[in-house]
């Protein structure tokens, strides 16, 4: 990429997230250059909830390997229209106007996450959203990395890193986003000292256990959970699962741990919810082992952060400091939203979003694809760039 490509100037970018949990839309904004500046905007953030069609067509459709079959073009569809209501319902709360935005960066909804076979699959329209916007769409983040042999996830590192040296934590120091599968990004004392895999589920199979038994989209403050009762033997057989051997980097796909929920389906409501917190907590457990140093401090983001018995069982098993992001004035549950956003801004300089020690990429690189509007826009700003597919950087 030519250096007059790019950006002149700090971006206000939109992330838009709609993680493995499955429980909706999120929306973060971020004020960034890609590299070092990075600033969260006041009031810029909003989480939506999936309609329950959407989760049951997008649940429908989990593990499927053909993007064209119609349940998927269905599923797809309702993502779409989900992320276009999402963003209609923040520039309505008048904070931000599409003026202000200068690019969309868009995951999409991950059904389907296979890098041994090359595939990973986020369901979306980044055309329709910049249509309808009338702003650049960065999206296909994950597809590169794939392409090139690495894991295609997790990329949230980059901003990980990122948040811990702006805030000048001491190191080493881990982050720990617990979605509804979780990852762990370990930030060393040196340049090379830069590690991230998937530790296992995290919220998804305790909402799945909530949404079965009683209704309800998640156990709210972990408080089925904390009445319940730990079955031990469920978690030993969790824990003799291979992939918690396997060295880093590495990733999961939603599914891979769904046994667990067969394991629990004897068990009451709230001790099948302390089971299924207890598998999350000690998958983290096992990760430590496959760090190069024990962190000084672990900051936990994402759903979980929000999970008071969650948080007081990571307390009581790591053997360092627990704290959220909040204690480095961060939103916990923004994070992820704000990365997809950050690497949306490094995606126009042709910096890189993964790297070796992250997704194992054979080299540090870049990713995602530019989709420009179409449509007129209302007079919102200019395209950027022109689309373009990721470069080495």
């Amino acid at each position: 990429m030519e250096k007059s490509q790019l950006p002149a100037r700090p971006l206000t970018v939109l992330g838009m997230m709609s993680g493995t949990s499955m429980d909706g839309v999120d929306i973060a904004v971020i004020r960034t250059d890609g590299q070092e500046e990075v600033e969260a905007m006041e009031d810029g953030f909003l989480s939506v909830p999936y309609s329950n069609e959407t989760r049951r067509l997008l649940r429908d459709v989990l593990l499927c390997e053909d993007i064209e079959t119609p349940a998927m073009r269905a599923a797809s569809d309702a993502v779409t229209a989900e992320y276009i209501a999402a963003l209609d319902q923040f520039f309505a709360q008048g904070k931000l106007t599409k003026n202000d935005i200068d690019l969309i960066g868009a995951h999409g909804q991950t059904v389907t996450h296979r890098p041994d076979k090359g595939l990973t699959i986020q369901l979306g329209n980044p055309q329709a959203i910049a249509n309808h916007c009338g702003i650049p769409v960065v999206f296909d983040l994950r597809q590169n990395d794939v392409a090139h042999g690495g894991q295609g996830a997790p990329l949230l590192p980059v901003y990980h890193r990122a948040l811990i040296h702006k805030a000048g934590v001491g190191l080493p120091a881990a982050v720990l986003n617990m979605g509804g599968v979780g990852n762990m990004t370990f930030i060393g004392t040196r340049d090379d000292a830069f590690l991230a895999f998937d530790t296992g589920p995290a919220n998804a199979y305790v909402d799945d256990w909530m949404m079965q038994k009683t209704a309800k989209r998640m156990d709210e403050g972990g408080k089925m959970a904390e009445t319940g009762r730990v079955d031990s033997a469920v978690v030993d057989g969790f824990l003799n699962n291979p992939y918690f051997d396997r060295p880093a980097p590495k990733s999961l796909d939603r599914e891979d741990f769904a046994a667990v929920m067969d394991a629990v389906a004897h068990l009451s409501v709230a001790d099948g919810a302390a089971t299924l917190v207890e598998c999350s907590v000690m998958a983290v457990a096992a990760a430590l082992r496959h760090v190069p140093h024990m962190p000084n401090a672990l900051f936990v983001c994402g759903g979980g952060s929000r999970n008071p018995y969650l948080m007081a069982r990571l307390a009581a098993i790591m053997p360092c400091r627990v704290h959220t992001l909040d204690d480095l004035g961060t939103n916990p549950e923004s994070v992820e939203a704000e990365g997809f956003a950050y690497m949306a801004a490094r995606c126009l300089t042709g910096a890189p979003i993964s790297f070796s020690g992250t997704t194992g990429a054979p080299y540090p690189l870049g990713g995602g694809v530019v989709y420009e509007p179409r449509a007129a826009g209302g007079g919102v700003n200019a395209p950027l760039l022109q689309a373009q597919m990721p470069m080495r950087d």
